[in-house]
Order: C-alpha cells, then structure tokens, then sequence
C-alpha cells in the first residue's frame, strides 16, 4: 500500500507541476459549478445542483493524503464558525486502481476525524465524476460556490485560508435569507 500511496502522490505532484504550465480544466471563478451526482456514505446520492440556494464549499480529499487529513479538523472550526450559512460536502478521491482504500477505511476515518457533513464516495479514486468535472490535480482542493451556483473561490493546500474566511464572510453578508 505504501507503494501505491507514494506512486499516486507522486502523481499528484506532477499534476501540480502540470497545473502551473497549462490552463485549468475545471470552471474559472465566475461561472457556474457544474453539476454532479455522487454516493455519500450514508448510503444517500447527493447531487450538487439540490443545495443551490446555500454558499457551499466544496472540498476534493483522500486519506491518504498528510494534508488532506489535516484540514478536516479546520473544516470543523468553520462549519462551527459560520453555521448554517455554510454547507460543507467532501469528495473523496479514496478508491479506484490507485489505491486499496475501501469505503470501510473511509467510515473509520470519518467517524475518528468526527466529520458531520457529507462525503461523497464512488471509489473510483483520482477517476472520480467530480474530480473530472473540477480539474482537480492536486489535493486538497476547495471551491467555494456561491447560493446561485457560481464558483467563487478556488483554492489547493492544506488548510483553510484567511482569504476563504474573508470569500465566506463576504458571500454570507450578501447572501438573502431564506
């Protein structure tokens, strides 16, 4: 497994290395958050486009990755931060040729980390729909997407960022309540 992990982020370097040279995949800041559909480990499919209406910040992740695992006790101080003006869905790039994580590893590593938002799971790994449709390269990733579905931040690496904190603060104060 070890093997696995190293080759796979080395992948994921190299893919940082690849993002700085050539232009993004995914959506630009500005337009509108495609849409998907995932498993969640509830057992439930989550479709992005059923939250629109609510700011949500979208995080790409895998267990194994150092930073990745990290940022979950962040997404927890701003979940409780912002409350309910803030929706958190995690994607996990975990599974698929990649790496042996199973959709067990995940719920152990969900219920340790106590994440209590949705982490959307089809264990394809790095071939995940979402991860596709974002260009994601390298983990972790943030989109920040505003109640009309417009992406309004996108950010990679570890942590959550005194910019995001700001993006959010901004989205919240402008968002109507419902």
């Amino acid at each position: 497994m070890i093997a696995w992990v190293v080759m796979l982020t080395a992948s994921v370097v190299s893919g940082q290395q690849a993002a700085q040279a050539s232009p993004a995949i995914g959506p630009e800041l500005g337009e509108m958050a495609p849409d998907f559909e995932l498993p969640a480990l509830d057992g439930k499919s989550l479709r992005l486009s059923s939250v629109r209406g609510r700011i949500v910040l979208l995080e790409f992740t895998a267990t194994w990755c150092p930073a990745c695992n990290q940022a979950a006790s962040d997404l927890r101080k701003l979940k409780r931060r912002f409350g309910r003006a803030l929706s958190v869905i995690s994607v996990s790039l975990d599974g698929g040729e990649n790496t042996d994580t199973t959709r067990e590893d995940l719920l152990r590593f969900v219920k340790q980390e106590r994440v209590d938002w949705p982490v959307l799971f089809d264990d394809t790994g790095t071939d995940n729909s979402a991860a596709r449709a974002y260009g994601v390269e390298r983990l972790p990733a943030y989109v920040l997407i505003d109640g009309a579905g417009i992406v309004r931040l996108i950010k990679h690496g570890a942590g959550v960022s005194g910019v995001m904190e700001k993006e959010l603060r901004r989205l919240i104060a402008n968002h109507p309540r419902s």
